[in-house]
């Protein structure tokens, strides 16, 4: 259960020594205790379980997770369980948006058609066509096999590494480095932009995203993830790309298709230097910030809550009355929440699916079977509860497909937005 800890501490029982980590930014070694989890990842290989205990750095302002997770579990987290690629053919209107938004803020910065760019994080290779398309030569790091093949058989000849950036070897130097909602899952930012500042040519443009604490929305999951490391304002995101050797020239909001996070354009700089008593004294106004930003997120977080409960009740009503029977779609972590947040019980859905076929027939943490979407057109189902607080709208989409494909009609119960319309009501902003 998370919780928000006033009381200012160092090493606790919680932590070992050896799990202990200081401060990346600062290297302090005080913090204030924001939230203890624990949640539960299930994948078609097993089920991940995170202890998560975030932190505030009471000198400079930094949120983090103390102790950090085990780099082995990480990448074994991200080599078996990480998002699934989207096919070119399938990316919605959302994802495009995004891509291009980055490309227009990307044309302010670098001129075409010269020069070199490496993505950091380069997925299904999306960005990196854009890129090319723009003229620049281009380079993509991506860790996932699955990943990178879908990238290269979106564009053959897309040169992208197998590989964490952390064990990237090259000779090459690049005029630009984009690395889009990637920092945040690193166990060391530090040393992972002083790398990008050495593979940078003198003068070189660093374009990043990360989340803003500021702006996270109402789910606990983004507040307090299970796979982001560090927390960002763009106090401590300026203070680390300072302290890093890069000289901030743009920050701002994406835009709307990512509300929750920041853009920053950066150039390389030499690196300085800091004097050591300036740097480490107290900055007031960033700590109180981030324990600020949290504290108003939790009580939002409040009413989102009763608001999912009042929301999953109405239909609850009708299942338990005898007036509809449900499926719930997805399994993913918002599946779990419906069980910890609502008064939903094992009985009340007659079938539960997934898309991810390697999650078929196997049972979810409360024992369900998990089936195929075909099953829908053999049980008797109304009403589709779409279990995601972050694909609502593709699954709706898939939904009606699975409508017209079955002659029948079901009716898509989108129960994250209908919860967010309400706590807002309820003044959950």
């Amino acid at each position: 259960m998370y919780h928000f800890n006033d009381v200012k501490d160092s090493r606790n029982q919680w932590a070992s020594e050896k799990d202990f980590v200081h401060c990346n930014l600062c290297g302090s070694d005080r913090y204030t205790v924001i939230a203890e989890t624990r949640r539960h990842v299930p994948t078609a290989e097993e089920t991940y379980t995170f202890q998560i205990r975030l932190v505030c750095c009471n000198r400079c302002g930094l949120v983090y997770c103390n102790p950090h997770k085990e780099k082995r579990e990480l990448q074994r987290y991200y080599a078996n369980a990480y998002r699934s690629p989207v096919a070119f053919n399938n990316i919605d209107e959302r994802r495009r948006k995004i891509i291009q938004s980055r490309i227009q803020l990307l044309n302010q910065y670098v001129a075409a058609p010269r020069g070199s760019l490496l993505e950091i994080g380069s997925g299904e290779g999306f960005f990196l066509q854009r890129a090319l398309a723009k003229g620049l030569q281009v380079v993509g790091i991506e860790p996932s096999n699955s990943y990178a093949e879908t990238s290269r058989s979106l564009i053959p000849q897309l040169h992208v590494e197998e590989t964490y950036f952390e064990d990237y070897e090259t000779e090459d130097r690049f005029d630009v480095i984009c690395s889009f909602f990637v920092l945040e899952h690193t166990l060391d930012p530090t040393t992972f932009l002083k790398k990008c500042h050495h593979l940078l040519l003198k003068d070189g443009c660093l374009y990043i995203e990360v989340p803003d604490i500021a702006l996270y929305p109402r789910q606990f999951s983004d507040m307090v993830s299970h796979e982001h490391t560090y927390h960002f304002s763009a106090l401590t995101i300026k203070k680390m790309l300072a302290k890093t050797g890069f000289r901030v020239s743009d920050i701002r909001s994406p835009g709307s298709s990512y509300e929750f996070g920041m853009a920053v354009i950066a150039q390389k700089n030499e690196v300085k230097e800091i004097d050591q008593t300036s740097w480490h004294s107290m900055d007031p106004t960033a700590y109180n910030q981030s324990v600020l930003c949290f504290q108003k997120h939790f009580k939002t977080l409040e009413k989102y809550r009763a608001a999912l409960k009042s929301e999953m009740e109405s239909l609850l009503n009708r299942i338990r009355a005898g007036q509809c029977k449900m499926a719930i779609y997805g399994t993913g972590i918002f599946y779990d929440l419906l069980f910890t947040h609502t008064n939903l019980g094992t009985g009340d859905a007659i079938l539960v699916i997934d898309d991810n076929e390697k999650k078929w027939y196997k049972p979810t943490t409360q024992g369900l079977k998990i089936e195929p979407p075909s099953r829908l057109a053999e049980i008797g189902v109304d009403v589709i509860l779409i279990a995601s607080d972050c694909f609502e709208a593709k699954m709706t989409e898939n939904v009606r497909q699975w409508s017209c494909a079955h002659r029948r009609q079901y009716e898509p119960f989108c129960l994250h937005t209908r919860a967010a319309k309400l706590s807002l009501e309820l003044g959950g902003v």
